[in-house]
């Protein structure tokens, strides 16, 4: 089975962001006590505080420092340092995909953007797993597991209605259950999530590539395609991400 973390990054609501993103990551698992015991691993090694559950690896407080914190202890460097670090923890294993969407809000107005994503996300990560099958015969299902948010029965209700009446494009076939809601506080892997969120939405909304542009091989892809990485933006606007350049080479990845 493959279990697929996913986390939000930018407000729906707010008229001065233009992005939504939501990001998630598929883990296989048995790779998943590696992946949290590699990420406790790394916060013990930054010397923060004796247990390394007491420190939260929580994206916007990180890179601002936010005061109450333990984040406001430390300079901006060091701060983008970890964040680096753990995004770092992601690259190069074969059991972990990143799968994200970028909702450009007015491109999609008047739809809500996190239903939007969740939509397109669901259907690439059942996507990803039927692919698996077709290429080694290995038959795996899918849970998704989700930040707890004001959003999650919502994403439940919609997660039923995909599961019984399918995407826009068709059936899941591969996603047997509404995701299930978790404390990030509890969830390494959450966390990480929402460090991948947080780099896509900078990335887009800000043009500041930094946490993204060395984990976009962690991306869902296979024979030069991107396939888990979507961005969904004014059919004006130029864009010259992996995802729209991908769409540009005759390929998938952008709506």
């Amino acid at each position: 089975m493959h279990i697929l973390y996913i986390d939000e990054s930018g407000s729906m609501t707010d008229p001065s962001q233009d992005y939504f993103v939501l990001a998630g990551l598929a883990v296989f698992e048995r790779g998943i006590y590696h992946l949290i015991k590699a990420a406790d691993d790394l916060v013990l090694s930054w010397q923060l505080a004796p247990d390394p559950q007491d420190v939260e690896i929580h994206a916007s407080p990180m890179y601002q420092g936010r005061k109450g914190t333990i984040w406001h202890t430390l300079d901006r460097n060091a701060r983008v340092r970890m964040m680096q670090e753990a995004l770092d923890l992601l690259r190069g294993h074969s059991s972990i995909r990143a799968f994200g969407v970028a909702v450009h809000k007015a491109a999609i107005a008047p739809e809500t953007p996190l239903l939007y994503a969740f939509e397109e996300m669901s259907n690439r990560f059942d996507q990803f797993l039927a692919r698996m099958y077709t290429r080694e015969h290995d038959r795996q299902r899918g849970l998704t597991l989700m930040d707890a948010s004001p959003y999650e029965n919502r994403l439940q209700r919609l997660a039923r209605d995909l599961r019984d009446n399918g995407t826009r494009w068709g059936h899941l076939r591969n996603l047997p259950e509404a995701p299930y809601p978790v404390d990030s506080r509890s969830s390494r892997i959450i966390q990480l999530a929402d460090l991948v969120a947080y780099a896509l939405f900078r990335k887009y909304e800000l043009g500041d590539g930094r946490f993204f542009d060395p984990i976009t091989s962690v991306f869902d892809s296979e024979g030069g395609v991107i396939h888990g990485l979507v961005h969904y933006k004014p059919p004006t606007m130029e864009c010259y991400c992996p995802a729209c350049m991908s769409r540009r080479h005759g390929q998938t990845g952008q709506r």
